[in-house]
């Protein structure tokens, strides 16, 4: 998908440097940013009268070929041109004379009511300026995307999403070397048997609502239990107390409760203390300061 996205950026870019036109030998193709060519307008008759439904809307990708020679320029095609400020235009040849072997051209959008001399040429246009004539190659609406992917919005757009595809795959070989190396290093850590090597991993969480446990296995549900109140309370306290951990040191005659990120909540002098269980240190330190029984331990 990013493949083809990229291909449509590209395209975009150097039609936005080529002012929306690209030309490949003697055809191109012509992306329209504007409506000027999708209605007939009311005062334009010769567009009734000779039948010229041809109109072309808005984000249209439309096919253009060059003309052979000047002679092939007639009344009423469409042709897309350079304008003088560089643009480029898609309208249709509404007056055309032979003046000395010069062709005087005059254009105007089929929506408008004005011609286009004076305008976006001076004059009359030229025939060198002509790029091509509208072959009737037309993609509807496609040009939305194209014109899209030219704006600054839309070029950070791509860039972001090349990043992300580019820093997803990164973390996703990182993950996949990290499983791999905590693998062999379990395969070592459990004498693992290549004449037996069914390996299953089993990671079981449990949530606990309104009286039942739901258990899950790797995302997927597992089973529904209901549990009584007492075995609510039991568990909640035995898993408030299970992160603190004691740590004697001998020679200073000192213990030091911790907590499981290894801070230490208390110190305890062994000598002052030396009558208490670890039931009691714990008691000294818990919160809460409930009785705690030694089995919750």
């Amino acid at each position: 998908l990013y493949t083809a996205i990229f291909i449509f950026f590209s395209f975009s870019l150097v039609s936005r440097i080529m002012n929306n036109s690209m030309l490949f030998g003697n055809s191109g193709v012509v992306v329209i940013a504007s409506g000027s060519m999708s209605t007939k307008h009311e005062n334009n008759k010769y567009l009734v009268e000779n039948n010229l439904d041809d109109q072309i809307y808005t984000y249209d990708i439309i096919g253009v070929s060059k003309y052979n020679d000047i002679s092939e320029v007639e009344l009423y095609d469409v042709i897309a041109f350079k304008a003088k400020d560089g643009r480029t235009i898609v309208h249709r040849i509404v007056s055309l004379e032979e003046k000395d072997n010069n062709l005087s051209i005059i254009t105007r959008g089929d929506a408008q009511v004005a011609s286009d001399n004076g305008n976006l040429y001076d004059g009359t246009l030229k025939y060198e300026d002509i790029i091509g004539y509208y072959n009737h190659f037309n993609l509807p609406l496609v040009g939305s995307f194209v014109i899209f992917l030219q704006s600054n919005s839309g070029i950070i757009t791509v860039l972001a999403i090349g990043y992300c595809v580019i820093m997803f795959d990164f973390y996703r070989n990182k993950l996949d070397k990290a499983i791999l190396k905590r693998t062999n290093l379990l395969i070592e850590l459990i004498d693992y048997d290549v004449d037996h090597p069914d390996v299953s991993n089993y990671f079981k969480q449990e949530l606990i609502y309104k009286g039942y446990k739901y258990i899950f296995n790797k995302g997927e549900f597992v089973e529904k239990i209901e549990i009584k109140d007492e075995d609510i309370k039991q568990q909640t306290e035995s898993n408030m107390y299970s992160s603190i951990f004691i740590d004697k040191n001998n020679d200073s005659k000192e213990i030091s409760v911790k907590n499981i990120d290894n801070d230490i909540i208390t110190k305890v002098e062994d000598d002052e203390n030396k009558n208490k269980t670890l039931v009691d240190y714990v008691k000294n330190v818990s919160s809460n300061n409930k009785e705690v029984d030694e089995t919750n331990l």
